[in-house]
C-alpha cells in the first residue's frame, strides 16, 4: 500500500509540473493615452493575448475582470467565433472600453 501511495503521489507531482499554459497575457496597457488605437480611432485600455498552442482557441464565453472578488465581471461574447478565436501562434487584443456597439472585443 505504501508503494502504491508513493506512486500516486509521484504521478500527481509530475503531472502538476508538466502542465503548460496554452494562452498567455502578452501585454497590458492600462492607461493608453495614444500609443495604440482601436478600429474607431480611440485610445482605450487593452490586453494582448497570445496563443502558444498548436490549435485554435475560442475565447467566447470566457470572462475577464479587474476585480479579484468578481471574476465574472465581463463575459466575452459567444456566437462570434470569427472575432473571438485565436489561431495557433496568433495574438488577440481585448479592448476595455464598454462600447459594445463597436464590436465584441
Amino acid at each position: 500500500m505504501k508503494k502504491f501511495s508513493a506512486l500516486v503521489l509521484l504521478f500527481a507531482f509530475t503531472a502538476t509540473f508538466s502542465v503548460q499554459a496554452q494562452i498567455k497575457i502578452n501585454e497590458i496597457v492600462a492607461s493608453n493615452s495614444a500609443s495604440h488605437e482601436d478600429e474607431n480611432g480611440q485610445s482605450d485600455d487593452w490586453v494582448e493575448i497570445y496563443n502558444t498552442s498548436d490549435v485554435s482557441i475560442n475565447f467566447g464565453g470566457m470572462y475577464v475582470s479587474d476585480d479579484p472578488d468578481e471574476f465574472d465581471k465581463w463575459q466575452i461574447p459567444t456566437g462570434q467565433s470569427a472575432a473571438t478565436t485565436i489561431a495557433p501562434g496568433a495574438y488577440l487584443i481585448l479592448w476595455f472600453d464598454e462600447d459594445t456597439d463597436q464590436g465584441p472585443l
